[in-house]
């Protein structure tokens, strides 16, 4: 054999080592990138929740503006017909004073 065949047995344990080196840093990027990642989605869970409980809220709260629309509804028309009722007792007190003075 030539002597470029021959091999280190010193470089090829160097090339190991920094191959090892390079799979353990890896590996702890892979387990950051978990972690974050399992944080990212435990915080988007939280902001779903969030967002339902005020979607929630918000149909609640809806339900109480259509109930008092209606009720505000139902006193204008009471309000109405007693302004109606007052109009017509002055327009039939006019014509009685009208009539007894005639």
């Amino acid at each position: 054999m030539g002597r470029g065949s021959t091999v280190n047995p010193v470089e090829v344990q160097q090339l190991i080592d920094t191959q090892d080196d390079l799979m353990r840093n890896s590996l702890q990027v892979r387990d950051q990138t978990e972690l974050i990642g399992n944080e990212v989605i435990g915080s988007m869970q939280g902001q779903r929740n969030q967002l339902y409980n005020a979607s929630g809220n918000i149909e609640g709260t809806r339900a109480v503006v259509d109930q008092s629309r209606g009720v505000l509804r139902r006193m204008e028309i009471i309000e109405k017909k007693k302004k109606f009722c007052l109009w017509l007792l002055i327009a039939i007190l006019i014509l009685a004073n009208i009539l007894m003075f005639w």
